[in-house]
């Protein structure tokens, strides 16, 4: 009998009774698991599971192996102390574009960049953006670590989130080759509009236009695609990053002005840096591709992440620089 009934079975009974067997087992076994957990067996058998694959938070607290600064001041503490330092934070007549800019500029003179023996990546077993805020901050000061154009553009990034502003870090250039930066973008309301200004916390300047006002990020890629870069203008801060740009050396390799002389014997001095605007081969090739002037303002035309708090907003932000710029389109239709 048992014979009869499979034979008469098609294969397409077959596949609905094996799809029934695996909804009801996986759901059986999804309620058995979490049955057993609730057991003193279950509960070692989970810690002893846990011990051996932890989870990424747990990984990141076990291998901290990362620069250890001697303090750490809260977020709030960090706060005062930057208000402290910068007035205008609290001028109610001082523009948001004023404001963004001195935190840019607060950021800049205090994350010195570094060779790779001192880079902060290098030193670090998780990301430096999973490294608490104000902790990475006290790295910087005590000459622990150096970095680069990320790391500085996320702290910049949590400075202004630290006052409320809604920002974003976009990830830009040639991503073949490490020829590629990170700049900040942040929402602020100027005159009667509101709009995202270019903040870049690496090499301390933003773009404005003619007028000295500033020029909101998308715009400024409508003016690029267009080889409008004459409309384009770097305001640079007090301390121009192309000449001064805080740089930290182990004692003995230093070669310029010396701005400070720290704990732990490194040192922390002005150089150069105007050689950032160099660009790749491969990169003078891919602006020549797109028939692009070879010119370090046109690797905007190339966003290829942009990050925020919000991820679906973070996207949305992405796939409209990517269309405002020309350079990720598939077809004509699709800018």
């Amino acid at each position: 009998m048992a014979k009869n009934f499979f034979s008469k079975i098609t294969k397409k009974d077959a596949f609905y009774i094996a799809l029934l067997f695996t909804v009801v087992f996986t759901f059986s076994a999804y309620n058995l698991r979490y049955r057993f957990l609730e057991t003193p067996a279950g509960q070692h058998l989970y810690k002893t599971i846990r011990n051996i694959y932890p989870s990424e938070q747990e990984r990141i607290v076990k291998n901290d192996n990362y620069p250890r600064p001697s303090t750490v001041i809260s977020q709030d503490e960090l706060k005062d102390e930057i208000i402290s330092e910068l007035p205008i934070l609290t001028q109610t007549n001082a523009s948001d574009f004023k404001k963004v800019s001195a935190l840019r500029e607060w950021v800049f003179s205090r994350v010195p960049t570094s060779d790779s023996s001192l880079i902060i990546n290098n030193l670090s077993e998780i990301s430096p953006n999973e490294i608490p805020f104000t902790e990475r901050l006290e790295i910087f000061d005590e000459g622990l670590a150096g970095a680069w154009c990320g790391t500085t553009a996320q702290t910049l990034r949590d400075v202004y989130e630290l006052f409320g502003f809604e920002v974003y870090n976009v990830n830009q250039g040639n991503t073949t080759i490490a020829d590629t930066h990170v700049i900040t973008i942040v929402k602020i309301s100027h005159e009667d509009r509101t709009l995202f200004s270019v903040q870049d916390s690496y090499l301390n300047y933003t773009l404005v236009d003619a007028s000295d006002q500033p020029l909101d990020y998308f715009t400024i890629l409508a003016l690029l695609r267009f080889r409008q870069d004459d409309q384009i203008h770097f305001k640079w801060g007090a301390k121009d990053g192309r000449n001064q740009k805080p740089y930290l050396l182990k004692k003995g390799t230093e070669s310029g002005s010396i701005l400070k002389t720290l704990k732990n014997g490194n040192i922390i001095e002005e150089r150069r840096f105007d050689g950032y605007f160099d660009l790749l081969d491969r990169t003078e090739l891919l602006l020549k591709n797109h028939n692009y002037p070879q010119n370090f303002i046109y690797i905007y035309l190339f966003p290829f992440g942009l990050y925020g708090e919000n991820f679906q907003k973070s996207q949305t932000l992405l796939n409209i620089a990517r269309s405002t710029s020309g350079t990720w389109c598939k077809d004509k239709e699709t800018c």
